[in-house]
């Protein structure tokens, strides 16, 4: 079957496969070239926090965010994390950046943030329920 490794995301995507190869009692194995270098490494982690959401918006720039207002970003590939605290001491689960400097992060007791500055300040978004908000989606 004809294969294509992403070393960005570290996956494999297999072209045209249908339900006679694959099901109970049938696996796939993808095989790794002698040349493949490793793409991901384990970085320290000096922080206790669960988190939630990761995204890069480029192979340099992330953010992620969760419990406790957690936001961290890296500009350096995720090398280096820098604490940006969302402001509000609940779990955060979800966040969209509609712009590359405008974030909205949602979380436990209806609460909605938002950033215009990639995450530096938050502000909080007033709306009227007090439900566990655990996804957003911004439309164009």
């Amino acid at each position: 079957m004809p294969t294509k490794i992403n070393s960005y995301a570290n996956t494999v995507t297999i072209d045209n496969i249908n339900d006679t190869q694959v099901g109970n009692g049938k696996y796939i194995t993808a095989m790794m070239s002698d040349t493949y270098t490793q793409k991901w490494f384990k970085q320290p982690n000096y922080f206790w926090q669960r988190l939630c959401d990761v995204k890069f918006s480029d192979h340099q720039n992330g953010y992620t965010l969760g419990d406790h207002g957690t936001f961290f970003k890296t500009t350096d590939g995720g090398s280096h994390w820098t604490d940006k605290a969302i402001g509000m001491n609940v779990p955060f689960f979800k966040f969209v950046n509609p712009t590359p400097s405008t974030f909205f992060a949602v979380g436990e007791f209806g609460s909605l943030y938002n950033s215009v500055d990639t995450g530096n300040t938050w502000t909080k978004v007033q709306i009227s329920t007090k439900a566990n908000l655990r996804s957003i989606v911004m439309n164009s």
